[in-house]
C-alpha cells in the first residue's frame, strides 16, 4: 500500500535531507534540525560575537562599561571606611564665621596647629598656597572680630594701623605642628603640547632656572638674579618685567624646594607606565620647607568627565613624586621608596612589615579608587561612611582663643587707664588745657570699655567652652590621618565621580584623596582580570548564546537568554566583584549574548520562517491543517527513529467492495474510490488522525503519532463514530444525483497499546509506519466485524483507556488469528449521553449472556440469547453465541475452555 504523499513530504522535510540540506521529497531546503541549517545560524553568531567584540572597543562601549562600573561601586561595594582617615571640610558654616575665601592663611595655620594639638598623627592640606598673600592691615577696634554683644571702642591707638603677615604665620604654625604635607598641582604631559609663542618668556624662564639652580641655599637673593639678568635694570622700578621675573624666580625657588620631597628613578626600567608632568603649581618654597613632605593632587578623568582612577606615581624631570594620599599610606605603611617594586606589569608591590601587597595598575599605570561613602557630621561614622568633621568646629575653637585675647588686652588697657587716672589730682585746676583734654580723653575711654567683672566672666566662659571644644576634637582626631579640604558651595575643588548619581551632584576633591588612602589602607583594591580572560569569556558567553538560538525553540531560548542575563549579573556583580574583588567587562559579554541571539533569531525567523511557512502552506493541502501546525510546533522533538509508543491503531474496511466494484466496473469503482476515501481522510484530518496507508477500499490510521495526543483513544473513538456517520450522509447525498451509487457500509477496528512507530524501509524506499501486535490486532477486530455483525469493535484496552466517555455492547473475548490468548472486545456504539434507553438495556442483557457463557453456564447463557433473538433476530452477536451454546452443549466442554470465541478467519 502506498504512503499518502503529503506525509513523505513532510516528513522528510523535518528530519532527512540529503548532504547539501536539501529536503529529499520535495528539494525544498530543511527548516527542522537541518544541518546546514545549523551550521549557517552558528556561523551568523559566531560573527555576530566577534562583531560585539570588536564594537566593544569602541568609547560608547567603554562609557557604558565604567557606568556600570559605578553601580557596581555605589550598590555592592566591598569596601570600608578606614577609621583612621577624618576629613575636615572647609564648608558653607565656615565660611559664615570666618568670612568669603580665601581666608587669611593664618587661619590655616590655626586649624592645622589645633588639630595637631588634637593629636592628629599627621595632616594633609588638600589646599595649595602658590603666591603670597599680600599684607593684613588691622585698625585696632575694627578690623579685628569679637563674637560677643558687647561693644567695641577706640582705643588709644584708634588711628594707627598694624600689618599682619599671614604667610609667615603660617609657616610657623607648620614648622611648630610639624606631621604637615602639602599638596602641589602638575598638568599631565601630553604628546600634543605646543611650544610657547614667547620665546622672551622662555629664555627668562630658563636663565631663572639656571640661577636658581647654581645657587639652591640662597632663598633670599632675587634682587642678584634679578640684576645678573637684566644689568641695567633700577630694582626698586617694579614694572612689569619686574613682577614677571619675581614670580618666575619664586615659582623656580618653589620647585627647587620641592625636590628634596621626590624620590630618585628606579635603576631598573619601570614596567609600569608613570605618567610625566609638566606646568607645577606648588606652594610658597618657605612653606614647603616648613612641611614635612609634599604629594601632587593631580587627577585624570575618564572619558565622561568623572574621577575613577588616579596616577599613584608621577615624574618631573628626572625624580619620581608620589600621590598625595599614597605618600600618606606609605607613611603610614612604614614604605619607603626602596620598598616599591615596578618591576612587574599592571601592578606596583610593596613590602609591608616583610609581606608583599600588590596594588593592581591599569595599562596606563592608574590605580582603580575604591570608592565609600561620606557625610558631613562632627566626629561620628553612620554605616559605611568617612569620618568628617566641618572646619567651623575647629574655626569656633581659635576664634574662641582671640576673643579670650582681646578680652585680655581689654583688661589691661583698663588697668593701663586706671593707674594712669590715679596719678590725676582731684584739683585739675593746675593742670594745662592740654594735660586736661588728655584727662578728659582717658575718662572717655574708661568709661567706654567694658567693666572688669564682664569682661572676666567673657573669658572664663570662652575657656570652659574650648576645653570642652578640644577634649571632643582629640577624641576625633587623636591618632588620626586628617585631610583638610573645602567643600564649600562656591568652591572650585569639586569632581564628578562615581558617588554622584545625577549630573548636578558633585565630590570634594579632597575626599578622593580620602578614598585613594582607604583603598590602599584597608587593602580594598579593584583588580582587573587580562584582556584575553576577558576576550574569551565573551567569546564563550556569545557562542553558548549561538548554539542556544540555534538550536532551540525560540520561546526557551528567549526564556534561556533571560536566565543567562540574571546569572551574568549575579556572578559580574555579586560574585565577581562583591566577593571576588574583581572587574570583568558587563557591557561587551551582554552586547556579544544579546547579538548572538538576535542575529541566529533574526537569521531563522527571516529565512527559515520564510521556507517554514511556505512548507507548511502547502502541506495544508495534503493534510489536516491543525495535525501540519501540531507537527510543526512539535518538530523540535519529533523523532522518527523507531520507537515504543502508546497509540491507537484505526483500520477500516468495506463490506463486501470487491463484489461492488465488478459490478461497477474499473472507472466506476475508482470514482466511487475517491470519493470515500476523500471524505474518510477529512474525518480522520478533523480528528487529528495519521493516516498511514490506503490499501484498496481499507485505510490504515494511528492517533498519537507522530505529533503525541494524550486523548489519542477518545479521538481514535470520535473519528470512528463521525466516520460512520460520514459514510451514511455521503451515500444519502450521491444516491440523490446516481441511482446507481452502491449503498456502501463499513467495518471498523480500533485497538489502544504500545507499537513500534518510526522509518521503516531500505536505503532505496523508507516508509513512517507503525508495526506490532497491536496494529494486527485493530486489523483482526476490523474483520471480525464480519462474524459478529458490528461495524465498529474495539479492544479491551481501548475501552479502559476512553473510561465512560462512550456506549459499548461487551461482546466478550475472541481469539483472533495469529494470535494465542484471548482479547475481549466490544461494539462502540456511540456518545454515552445519547445512548437510547432500550439500547443501555439490550446491552446489559447481551452482557449478561456473555458472562453465563464465559463462565460454561451454556443453558443459561442460552436461555438469555433465545430471549434476546426473540427481539432482535437479526443480530449476528446473539446467532454467533448461540451456536456456539449449542455446540458446546452436543461435544461438551473442552478442556482448554477460556470464555472466549476463537476466529479462524482474518
Amino acid at each position: 500500500m502506498a504512503r499518502p504523499v503529503w506525509f513523505l513530504i513532510l516528513k522528510n522535510t523535518m528530519t532527512f535531507h540529503d548532504g547539501g540540506g536539501r529536503c529529499r521529497a520535495c528539494g525544498e531546503s530543511s527548516i527542522y534540525r537541518s544541518r546546514g541549517s545549523v551550521r549557517t545560524g552558528l556561523l551568523v553568531g559566531l560573527a555576530a560575537t566577534l562583531a560585539a567584540i570588536i564594537a566593544g572597543r569602541l568609547e560608547v562601549f567603554n562609557t557604558l562599561e565604567l557606568k556600570w562600573l559605578d553601580v557596581r561601586i555605589r550598590e555592592f561595594n566591598f569596601a570600608r571606611p578606614d577609621s583612621n582617615i577624618v576629613l575636615v571640610f572647609i564648608d558653607d558654616k565656615s565660611l559664615e564665621k570666618i568670612g568669603r575665601w580665601p581666608w587669611p592663611r593664618r587661619y590655616m595655620g590655626e586649624m592645622i596647629r589645633l588639630c595637631r594639638e588634637a593629636g592628629a598623627r599627621e595632616v594633609n592640606v588638600d589646599i595649595i598656597f602658590p603666591e603670597p598673600q599680600p599684607l593684613e592691615l588691622v585698625q585696632p577696634g575694627l578690623t579685628d572680630h569679637n563674637p560677643y554683644e558687647s561693644p567695641l571702642t577706640y582705643l588709644l591707638a584708634k588711628d594707627s594701623f598694624s600689618t599682619i603677615n599671614n604667610d609667615k604665620e603660617l609657616i610657623d604654625d607648620i614648622t611648630q605642628a610639624g606631621g604637615v604635607t602639602l599638596a602641589f598641582h602638575g598638568e599631565p604631559k601630553t604628546n600634543e603640547e605646543k611650544p610657547s609663542d614667547d620665546p622672551q618668556y622662555e629664555q627668562l624662564l630658563a636663565q631663572m632656572r639656571n640661577w636658581v639652580m647654581a645657587h639652591p641655599d640662597r632663598t633670599d637673593d632675587f634682587a642678584e638674579s634679578y640684576l645678573s639678568i637684566y644689568p641695567d635694570a633700577d630694582i626698586k622700578t617694579r614694572n612689569d618685567r619686574y613682577q614677571q621675573a619675581l614670580k618666575i624666580y619664586m615659582h623656580q625657588r618653589s620647585l627647587e624646594a620641592l625636590s628634596q620631597y621626590s624620590w630618585p628613578l628606579p635603576t631598573k626600567q619601570p614596567q609600569v607606565p608613570i605618567i610625566e608632568m609638566t606646568d607645577l603649581i606648588a606652594p610658597l618654597p618657605e612653606m614647603i620647607n616648613a612641611a614635612d613632605d609634599c604629594g601632587f593632587v593631580t587627577v585624570r578623568l575618564d572619558e565622561d568627565g568623572k574621577v575613577r582612577r588616579i596616577p599613584l606615581l608621577a615624574r618631573y624631570g628626572d625624580r619620581l613624586y608620589p600621590q598625595l594620599a599614597f605618600l600618606s599610606a606609605c607613611k603610614h605603611l612604614g614604605v619607603t621608596y626602596k620598598d616599591i617594586d615596578l618591576s612587574s606589569p599592571h601592578c606596583m608591590k610593596m613590602t609591608v612589615d616583610g609581606r608583599v601587597v600588590t596594588i593592581p595598575l591599569d595599562d596606563e599605570g592608574m590605580m582603580l579608587i575604591n570608592w565609600v561613602k561620606y557625610k558631613a557630621i562632627p566626629a561620628t561614622v553612620v554605616g559605611e561612611i568617612l569620618k568628617t568633621i566641618p572646619a567651623s568646629f575647629i574655626v569656633q575653637i581659635f576664634k574662641n582663643e582671640e576673643a579670650f585675647d582681646e578680652n585680655k588686652k581689654r583688661l589691661k588697657t583698663i588697668e593701663n587707664i586706671s593707674w594712669q587716672l590715679e596719678g590725676i589730682p582731684q584739683d585739675r585746676s593746675g593742670l594745662s588745657d592740654g594735660d586736661q583734654r588728655r584727662v578728659a580723653e582717658l575718662e572717655s575711654q574708661l568709661a567706654a570699655l567694658p567693666d572688669i567683672e564682664t569682661l572676666e566672666q567673657a573669658n572664663q566662659k570662652l575657656y570652659e567652652e574650648n576645653i570642652a571644644l578640644k577634649q571632643e576634637l582629640h577624641v576625633s582626631l587623636n591618632d588620626k590621618i586628617v585631610f583638610i579640604g573645602s567643600n564649600a558651595t562656591g568652591a572650585a575643588d569639586f569632581v564628578i565621580t562615581p558617588l554622584d548619581r545625577t549630573a548636578d551632584s558633585r565630590t570634594p576633591g579632597v575626599v578622593v584623596h580620602a578614598n585613594i588612602l582607604n583603598t590602599v589602607l584597608q587593602y580594598a583594591n579593584i583588580f582587573q582580570p587580562s584582556t584575553l580572560t576577558e576576550l574569551l569569556v565573551t567569546l564563550f558567553l556569545g557562542i553558548l548564546l549561538t548554539v542556544i538560538a540555534s538550536l532551540g525553540k525560540p520561546s526557551i531560548s528567549g526564556l534561556t537568554l533571560v536566565a543567562i542575563i540574571l546569572l551574568a549579573v549575579f556572578i559580574n556583580f555579586i560574585i565577581l566583584f562583591h566577593w571576588g574583588h574583581y572587574w570583568y567587562a558587563f557591557v561587551t559579554p551582554l552586547a556579544a549574548i544579546l547579538a548572538s541571539f538576535t542575529c541566529v533569531t533574526f537569521y531563522r525567523q527571516i529565512f527559515e520562517g520564510r521556507t517554514k511557512r511556505r512548507i507548511t502552506a502547502r502541506f495544508k493541502q495534503y493534510a489536516a491543517p491543525a495535525l501540519v501546525d501540531r507537527i510543526v510546533q512539535a518538530a523540535d522533538t519529533l523523532t522518527f527513529a523507531g520507537e515504543t509508543r502508546v497509540l491507537t491503531c484505526y483500520f477500516s474496511d468495506l463490506a463486501g467492495f470487491t463484489t461492488i466494484s465488478e459490478h461497477l466496473g474499473p472507472e466506476k469503482t475508482v470514482s466511487v474510490l475517491n470519493i470515500y476515501l476523500d471524505r474518510m481522510t477529512e474525518v480522520l484530518d478533523r480528528h487529528l488522525g495519521t493516516v498511514n496507508k490506503f490499501q484498496g477500499d481499507g485505510v490504515f490510521a494511528f492517533f498519537g503519532a507522530p505529533a503525541p495526543l494524550d486523548d489519542h483513544a477518545v479521538k481514535a473513538c470520535s473519528a470512528a463514530l463521525d466516520a460512520q456517520a460520514e459514510l451514511a450522509r455521503l451515500c444519502d447525498e450521491q444516491r440523490r444525483e446516481d441511482n446507481e451509487f452502491p449503498n456502501l457500509t463499513m467495518r471498523i477496528g480500533l485497538s489502544t497499546g504500545p507499537v513500534v512507530v518510526g522509518d521503516c524501509g531500505s536505503q532505496r524506499r523508507f516508509d513512517y509506519t507503525a508495526i506490532g501486535d497491536n496494529v494486527n490486532l485493530a486489523s483482526r477486530l476490523e474483520s471480525a466485524n464480519k462474524a459478529f455483525g458490528t461495524h465498529i469493535m474495539i479492544s479491551q484496552d481501548t475501552r479502559d483507556a476512553v473510561g465512560d466517555q462512550f456506549a459499548f455492547r461487551y461482546l466478550g473475548g475472541v481469539r483472533v488469528v495469529g494470535k494465542q490468548q484471548s482479547v475481549g472486545i466490544y461494539e462502540l456504539i456511540g456518545p454515552a449521553d445519547s445512548l437510547a434507553p432500550n439500547r443501555r438495556t439490550f446491552a446489559e442483557r447481551f452482557e449478561m449472556a456473555v458472562r453465563e457463557y464465559q463462565t460454561g453456564n451454556f443453558t443459561a447463557a442460552l436461555e438469555h440469547l433465545d430471549a434476546l433473538a426473540a427481539e432482535h433476530p437479526a443480530d449476528k452477536s446473539i446467532l454467533l453465541y448461540q451456536r456456539t451454546c449449542r455446540e458446546l452443549l452436543t461435544t461438551g466442554k473442552p478442556d482448554d475452555f477460556d470464555g472466549s470465541i476463537t476466529l479462524s478467519e482474518k
